[in-house]
C-alpha cells in the first residue's frame, strides 16, 4: 500500500472515529438550596428560630461557561448564606442541587453543620460538610465532569458568605463527524484503489 493510500486510510479513520468537541454548560433553575434547623440554645433568630438563612448566589442562573480539555474546570458562586438575629449556637441538616440546563444534567448532596455565636446577624464561626460530593455525572455521548461543593469548617464568619462549586471536565465528549455520505465516498474510493493496486500486480 502506496503512501498516498496510507493517508487517505488514515483519514478515513479519522472521519469515522468521531472527534472530541468543546462542551457549553448553562446552570439551570432547578438548582436549589435548604436548611433545616435540628436543635439550638438561647436562639432568638427570626425565621422559627433560624440563625441562619440560604438562598442560591445571585446572577446564578443562566451563568455559562466552556471546558474545552480534559482538566480543564470553572469554579462560581453558588450559596449564600446570611445570619439572623442573635443566638448561641444552632445545628441544621442541608441539601442542595446544581443543575444544567445544557447538557441536562444535575448534581445534589445532602449535609450538615453549625454556627456559633449569632450577635444582630454576625455569625462568630460555623461549618458545612457535604456527604455526596465530589460526584462524577455523565452527558453526552460519552462526556464525564466531576461535579463539587464548597464546605469545611470556618467557612461562615461574617454576616454573609457566598459559597463556591467547582465543575471539571474528566471525559471528554465525543461526538461522530456528520459526513455519512462523504464516507461512504470514501470507503468506496479506498476500496477502489486497493483492487487497482492488485490488477497492477496481477499484470
Amino acid at each position: 500500500m502506496n503512501r498516498k493510500l496510507l493517508a487517505i486510510c488514515a483519514a478515513g479513520a479519522l472521519m469515522l472515529a468521531g472527534v472530541a468537541q468543546a462542551s457549553t454548560f448553562t446552570i439551570g433553575a432547578g438548582s436549589s438550596v435548604d436548611l433545616t434547623p435540628v436543635d439550638g440554645f438561647f436562639s432568638g433568630c427570626t425565621g422559627s428560630g433560624d440563625c441562619i438563612s440560604e438562598s442560591l448566589a445571585d446572577g446564578l442562573i443562566g451563568t455559562t461557561f466552556e471546558l474545552n480539555n480534559v482538566g480543564d474546570s470553572e469554579t462560581f458562586d453558588f450559596l449564600t448564606f446570611t445570619g439572623n438575629g442573635t443566638g448561641f449556637y444552632e445545628n441544621y441538616t442541608a441539601s442542595a442541587t446544581l443543575a444544567f440546563d445544557a447538557p441536562t444534567i444535575a448534581a445534589s448532596s445532602g449535609g450538615s453543620g453549625g454556627v456559633v455565636g449569632v450577635i444582630g446577624g454576625f455569625i462568630g464561626a460555623g461549618e458545612l460538610q457535604w456527604d455526596d460530593v465530589p460526584v462524577d455525572v455523565a452527558f453526552g455521548n460519552t462526556g464525564i465532569v466531576s461535579i463539587n461543593f464548597q464546605g469545611g469548617r470556618t467557612i461562615l464568619p461574617g454576616s454573609s458568605i457566598t459559597t463556591t462549586a467547582t465543575v471539571t471536565l474528566v471525559q471528554a465528549d465525543i461526538s461522530p463527524v456528520p459526513l455519512p455520505a462523504s464516507g461512504l465516498l470514501l470507503l468506496g474510493g479506498m476500496g477502489g484503489l486497493v483492487a487497482m493496486r492488485r490488477r497492477k500486480k496481477a499484470a
